[in-house]
């Protein structure tokens, strides 16, 4: 009988350890992010805004990217009416080609520092169906 309690609060540890350990990698399942249902091709492309910075002389530079929710298929959209920004500038160094998957910081655009803070200059690549827009917001 000596010996089993001299056992036992090594044993109680190990128990805790282990009942520590199973709560820990249960919390840890809710956090895997899902990777979700990966379409080969048929789907939009989404702009983002990625941020802005000020610049010196008060102007702002809007950053933006875009996710294409294809896994497979790049997608070729040419400037002009499917895909402009909506200033009067036509090319505003945004993309042409939307490669797969989630691309940030694809490029930027600078608005003047007398921009209206309620106008949001917005991207807006169409491919003929319901589509999405990325507008951006510098914020002082």
């Amino acid at each position: 009988m000596k010996r089993i309690f001299a056992t036992a609060p090594a044993a109680r540890s190990i128990c805790v350890v282990a009942l520590l350990l199973g709560a820990g990698l249960w919390a840890l399942r809710a956090q895997i992010p899902y990777p979700g249902v990966k379409y080969a091709r048929g789907q939009d492309v989404s702009p983002t805004f990625d941020g802005w910075e000020a610049n010196a002389d008060g102007s702002f530079s809007l950053y933006f990217g875009y996710y294409n929710r294809n896994a497979e298929e790049e997608i070729d959209v040419p400037l002009g009416q499917g895909n402009n920004f909506d200033r009067d500038k036509g090319d505003d160094g945004q993309p042409t080609h939307f490669y797969s998957g989630r691309r940030w910081f694809v490029f930027k655009t600078t608005v003047a520092k007398d921009w209206p803070k309620d106008k949001r200059p917005r991207l807006d690549p169409d491919l003929g169906g319901p589509h999405e827009h990325g507008q951006g917001l510098a914020a002082t």
